[in-house]
């Protein structure tokens, strides 16, 4: 009965099946794919890409001539790079520039491009926050008792795990502060490396709407997706890439890719522009 309760908890509580019907497109509308193509699978992106036709694609953790492989995926679109961050465009891209502020280890984790659309400019943040990945390793194995003495040589440079905790809540925060401050109407999408639930996704939730939790269709999970040591049938089960609509944008569809061979799902997305704005 514990299971059967655990189960549930997980299936209507942590995850949220969702039912919305692909829209026709129409002037208004923007189609964005976003990817995290660091241990991806080009193949089954190339095919999830072709079923969708995006007019923009955002990838991160882009690598080497990476850039340059997926751009051949896209005949006759513009293209920027800037640092890990590559867009893919088939509207004009007027400018391209890292966000200089906030950093992870002097690493920007967001890049910043403007896109003219239907006559109209916007921006569109490309975005990869830091996998808490080691830090999670650490918390489930003996070293976390070592927090309790500050042993800065596992804890990746932090003093505790609390103190990674609100270095994260800090970084969260001042991008944040990025979007509230954008004058253009604005789409955020990448790799955010947290799941929908908690304070940094509800603060993110709080100025922009989530794409699947507006109008997503089936689970929307994207990592883990190459998983070696459980079976395939219970992975992914993490939704943590997003694609958030801005003022000026309003979400219409939401779906993640079905392939096993990346580490992370594709997101598609499709957006309309709001007039209001």
């Amino acid at each position: 009965m514990l299971h059967l309760l655990c189960v549930a908890l997980v299936c209507f509580v942590f995850m949220t099946h969702r039912s919305t019907s692909k829209p026709a497109r129409d002037s208004r509308s923007l189609t964005v794919i976003t990817h995290n193509v660091g241990q991806g699978n080009r193949e089954q992106f190339a095919a999830f890409a072709i079923k969708h036709s995006p007019d923009l694609v955002a990838l991160q953790d882009v690598r080497g001539d990476g850039a340059a492989q997926y751009g051949r995926l896209f005949p006759g679109a513009q293209t920027a790079t800037r640092g890990e961050f590559h867009l893919i465009s088939r509207h004009r891209i007027r400018s391209s520039a890292l966000v200089t502020k906030p950093q992870w280890r002097n690493r920007s984790v967001a890049a910043r491009f403007e896109v003219e659309h239907g006559g109209q400019v916007f921006a569109f943040y490309n975005v990869h926050l830091p996998t808490p990945r080691s830090q999670f390793n650490r918390f489930l194995s003996k070293r976390v008792v070592r927090d309790f003495f500050g042993d800065e040589d596992h804890a990746g440079g932090f003093a505790s795990y609390r103190a990674w905790i609100d270095a994260r809540r800090t970084l969260a925060e001042d991008l944040a502060a990025v979007f509230a401050s954008e004058k253009l109407p604005y789409i955020a999408c990448g790799d955010f490396n947290t799941p929908d639930h908690g304070f940094i996704y509800h603060l993110f939730t709080s100025q922009m709407t989530d794409a699947h939790a507006k109008a997503g269709h089936g689970w929307g999970m994207t990592f883990p997706c190459d998983v070696k040591t459980v079976p395939a049938s219970f992975s992914p089960w993490l939704r943590i890439d997003y694609a958030f609509a801005g003022p000026g944008w309003k979400p219409a569809y939401c779906e993640s890719e079905h392939g096993r061979r990346s580490q992370h799902r594709a997101v598609v997305a499709q957006f309309l522009s709001d007039s209001s704005r």
